[in-house]
């Protein structure tokens, strides 16, 4: 399930945490281009933020994709949330059907890398593995 809203989450209230589905989004236009060859993620050691945060987006090339991510993004969101050292989780559709925004907050460096292990191991990420991640990540050590 998406939402045409932002996923608002800041701090550890449940209450926030599930507070917009609706599955708005999947009959809109189906038409896009693959992405190029290597997704791209960038690193920055940060000093000016606390903890770390990724921003980015992920970019679905079809309808098909899109579907994966309507039926996993949810138990990913509900899980990372209720992760320990998680501040933000949010994923925002965009204008583009075949592309979200994505926004993350952790504590600190340990606790991300918890997070991208569990996520590259869990069901959503073996599933949509595929799917193209634009992402910039700051407040790493390297």
């Amino acid at each position: 399930m998406l939402t045409s809203r932002f996923l608002e989450t800041e701090g550890p209230d449940a209450q926030t945490r599930d507070k917009h589905c609706s599955s708005s989004r999947l009959g809109r236009r189906a038409s896009g281009t693959p992405p190029p060859a290597a997704s791209p993620v960038t690193y920055r050691s940060s000093r000016q933020t606390s903890g770390v945060r990724l921003t980015g987006e992920l970019v679905c090339r079809n309808l098909d994709e899109v579907r994966l991510v309507a039926e996993y993004l949810p138990a990913h969101i509900r899980l990372t949330r209720a992760e320990p050292g998680c501040l933000a989780f949010n994923v925002t559709p965009t204008t583009n059907p075949l592309i979200w925004r994505v926004e993350e907050h952790f504590e600190d460096e340990t606790v991300f890398r918890t997070h991208q292990e569990r996520g590259a191991s869990s069901e959503w990420g073996q599933m949509t593995a595929e799917i193209e991640r634009r992402y910039s990540i700051t407040g790493l050590s390297q």
